[in-house]
C-alpha cells in the first residue's frame, strides 16, 4: 500500500490554504471541507487551527456570510506572495487533485442554484427515489419537482450520476415537454 501524501507541518498548511483562496477566490467553511476531507491530504482541524493564525499575520481575511451561516475567507496580498513564493513546498499530486476537485466542487454549487438532485428513501414506502428540484435562480422557488423510482441504493445513485453528468440536456428537454408542442422533437 502506498503512503498518503500529507500538507502536515503549520507553514505548509497555510501555503496550502493560501494556494487554494488563489486558485478559487473567495471559499466558505463548507467548500474548504468537503475539498480538504475528500482529498485527505491535510487534516482538517490543523487546517482550521492555522486559519486564526492566517488571519493575525493578515495573510487571509474573514468574514462571516450571514445568509449561509458560515465563513468566508478571502487571500489578502500577502497570503498570495505566500503562495507564490513558496507553492512548490506542496507537492504537485495534492496540488492537481486539489483544484480538480475544487472545481467540480463549484460547478456542483453554481448548478445547485437551478437544480438540486438527491436520493430520497422513504420509510413508509420502503423505496428509494431520485429527487429532481428545478428551482427559480432568482427566488429559490421550487418551479418543477420530480420523483423518478428506483430499485434500490445503487441504482439510485446510478441515476443520479447520470443526471448530474449532462443536466442542461434533462432539463431542456423536460421544460420544452410543457413549453412546447413539439417535444418529441429534441435539439441535440
Amino acid at each position: 500500500m502506498i503512503p498518503q501524501i500529507q500538507v502536515d507541518n503549520s507553514f505548509d498548511i497555510c501555503v496550502y490554504f493560501c494556494f487554494m483562496l488563489k486558485e478559487f477566490g473567495d471559499i466558505s467553511d463548507s467548500i474548504i471541507s468537503e475539498i480538504v476531507l475528500s482529498l485527505e491530504s491535510v487534516n482538517y482541524f490543523e487546517l482550521m487551527t492555522e486559519v486564526g493564525k492566517m488571519e493575525k499575520k493578515q495573510l487571509i481575511s474573514v468574514r462571516n456570510d450571514k445568509d449561509k451561516g458560515e465563513n468566508v475567507y478571502s487571500l489578502l496580498p500577502d497570503g498570495e506572495t505566500l503562495a507564490k513564493e513558496f507553492l512548490l513546498h506542496i507537492p504537485l499530486s495534492i496540488r492537481e487533485k486539489t483544484i480538480e476537485l475544487g472545481n467540480d466542487v463549484l460547478k456542483r454549487i453554481e448548478r445547485e442554484k437551478s437544480i438540486k438532485c438527491f436520493v430520497n428513501y422513504d420509510y413508509k414506502r420502503k423505496r428509494y427515489d431520485l429527487c429532481v428540484q428545478f428551482l427559480n435562480e432568482v427566488s429559490g422557488e421550487i418551479i418543477l419537482d420530480m420523483k423518478v423510482f428506483a430499485p434500490d441504493e445503487e441504482k439510485a445513485k446510478e441515476m443520479k450520476e447520470r443526471f448530474l453528468s449532462r443536466p442542461s440536456r434533462v432539463i431542456t428537454r423536460t421544460m420544452n415537454m410543457f413549453l412546447k408542442d413539439d417535444y418529441f422533437m429534441y435539439d441535440d
